[in-house]
């Protein structure tokens, strides 16, 4: 569940960002550049998050169940 509401909420704030910068035609990569380093950082966070967000429930302080 916390995966879909981080993608979601990344999605949220740069997609905008994107979209309105497209449909002005303002697409300078210089002035975009933050833009495309929050999603390259996003997505990188969220990928090495990935093993740790899917990770199955333990039973309690003595480990994962077998």
């Amino acid at each position: 569940m916390f995966w879909t509401l981080a993608s979601a909420a990344a999605s949220a704030g740069f997609l905008p960002a994107l979209v309105v910068h497209t449909a002005i035609h303002y697409t300078d990569f210089i002035h975009l550049a933050p833009v495309y380093f929050g999603i390259t950082i996003t997505g990188t966070g969220l990928l090495l998050a990935r093993p740790y967000l899917c990770a199955k429930a333990t039973t309690g302080p003595t480990g994962p169940k077998n």
